[in-house]
């Protein structure tokens, strides 16, 4: 839609509901009294619609993610920035002597969790998110937890510049 359509001057619309002649005078004014409350509600509508079209424009791309947290937190500068981890395995892997099967032991503080029914996953972030000092990080932990996808983990990081 148009957002000419949603403009609406609700005082102009009450006074031209009316016929000409009690356009002046009491009634006039009294019109127009009851069309403010119209229109401020009108624009509660408008903020809030324009609140749901900006979340939505938010995924769960890094570039709209960086977008996101930049625009809310950093405008001037955009100095946040969202990177990659790399991956760093440090796996063992024992063998058991007349066995053709190993055993994946990782090593301690390694990000590699083990339990006694095998390998479950890797516990290491997917990105690092590298903030300039001075922003507050738990507006920006609750940004990312809201629109990150579900299975990502992250850091923050403080840059030093």
């Amino acid at each position: 839609m148009d957002e000419n359509s949603w403009r609406i001057d609700y005082g102009r619309l009450g006074t031209m509901l009316l016929p000409k002649m009690l356009r002046k005078g009491v009634m006039g004014k009294w019109v127009r009294l009851m069309m403010s409350g119209v229109a401020k509600l009108h624009v509660r509508q408008i903020s809030y619609r324009d609140d749901v079209q900006y979340r939505l424009r938010v995924s769960g791309q890094v570039c709209r993610l960086r977008w996101l947290l930049n625009d809310k937190h950093d405008a001037t500068y955009r100095r946040i920035e969202i990177k990659d981890v790399e991956l760093k395995p440090t796996l063992t892997i024992l063998w058991k002597r007349n066995k053709c099967s190993g055993l994946v032991v990782g090593k301690r503080n390694s990000g590699v969790a083990i339990s006694r029914r095998g390998y479950e996953g890797i516990k290491q972030p997917d990105f690092e998110v590298l903030l300039p000092s001075g922003i507050d990080k738990g507006q920006i932990t609750a940004q990312l937890n809201r629109y990150k996808l579900a299975g990502k983990r992250y850091i923050l990081t403080e840059m030093i510049i």
